[in-house]
């Protein structure tokens, strides 16, 4: 097999064994300690005046106010980060804003994970401030907002090891620490069995057949195409959240 003929050539694995450490190397260095905050932003029109009826005929009014057109807001606050982000790691606080004419009509946490979780939110005219708390990897909150003649949100934050709060997109899914330790594992694993198999070679312990090396080849490969398979699945699923809210949004 042309493979296997491949394999047997001491080049060859030498390559290869560079390769799968500056992979391990790379991926350790990816999933190495940080902390990471990024909120996850979905809008939906629930009111509105439509654009070929005069609005001077029409008028909605919500709590005895007239409103023109009113967006449900939903913002989910993420630690994806695997460094817990404490209360004193807050310069100041998280804050969502809109520039006028948006106006919030009512904010309101909905839904937190873990259930200890107890986050405090303020409401002004066009603006939601979080109060410092303590995310720790994996915490996340969720702030259920109407606001009148929404625009385009500014998110400002000053927190301890984290350079810019990032938008996330649809579930906010990154690649997990968890997927980053698995390919690094396999990386190593791989060097490790080439190096020992290159060292029995070089001893004269065993001869090279090429078949050994042609099977832990197929093995590091089939694992790798599965993570990223996994990976590429949500990536697609995250894809189509996305566009589904961008539609509900319009």
């Amino acid at each position: 097999m042309q493979v296997v003929t491949i394999l047997r050539d001491p080049m060859v694995r030498t390559i290869l064994a560079i390769v799968a450490l500056c992979v391990t190397v790379g991926l350790f260095l990816a999933g190495r300690r940080r902390k990471r905050l990024s909120y996850l932003l979905s809008e939906t029109r629930v009111l509105g005046v439509h654009e070929a009826v005069n609005p001077s005929r029409v008028q909605i009014l919500f709590d005895g106010e007239p409103v023109t057109e009113v967006r449900l807001v939903i913002i989910t606050v993420n630690n994806w980060g695997n460094e817990p982000i404490r209360v004193d790691d807050f310069e100041r606080p998280l804050r969502f804003s809109w520039p006028e004419p948006a106006r919030i009509l009512m904010a309101e946490v909905t839904e937190v994970n873990p259930e200890s979780l107890q986050p405090t939110i303020k409401a002004g005219i066009n603006e939601i401030v979080v109060d410092p708390l303590l995310l720790n990897p994996g915490d996340w909150l969720q702030i259920k907002t109407l606001i009148n003649q929404v625009s385009k949100l500014s998110v400002d934050a000053r927190v301890v090891g984290v350079k810019r709060v990032t938008k996330a997109v649809a579930s906010g899914k990154v690649t997990s620490d968890k997927t980053l330790r698995l390919l690094a594992g396999m990386g190593f694993v791989g060097v490790l069995i080439i190096l020992l198999m290159k060292a029995g070679e070089g001893l004269g312990f065993w001869v090279a057949s090429g078949r050994a090396e042609l099977r832990i080849t197929q093995v590091f490969v089939f694992g790798m195409l599965l993570l990223l398979a996994e990976e590429l699945k949500t990536a697609i699923l995250d894809l189509i959240s996305y566009f589904k809210n961008k539609d509900g949004a319009k």
